[in-house]
């Protein structure tokens, strides 16, 4: 994940993540990183280090914080809400599935 400035020029970066999907800089200057085949969401600090994660997520492909602190994930398991402990708050599961023929 790379943070570049209008110039052009790299101002923040944070390798070694597995398939970042969706980056999220938020109002205290953290970066909330959603990583798809990691299974996880890490937000780093301006530092690089992780302040705060997830983990044992299924297929994780977008997380936000909300206005009151919390986050909302979504997955392959559907729609999550975690406090600030990690812990789940609400959920609205993936009720269907979906049969595919060729």
């Amino acid at each position: 994940v790379i943070e570049v400035n209008r110039e052009g020029k790299n101002v923040w970066q944070v390798s070694g993540l597995s398939t970042p999907y969706r980056v999220h800089r938020l109002r205290n200057g953290n970066t909330l990183v959603t990583e798809y085949s990691a299974n996880r969401v890490v937000e780093f600090d301006r530092a690089k280090k992780i302040v705060w994660k997830l983990e044992n997520l299924k297929s994780p492909d977008s997380a936000q914080r909300l206005p009151n602190g919390q986050t909302l994930v979504t997955d392959a398991n559907g729609v999550h809400v975690y406090n600030s402990d990690g812990k789940r708050v609400w959920h609205f599961g993936a009720t269907r599935s979906v049969a595919v023929r060729y």
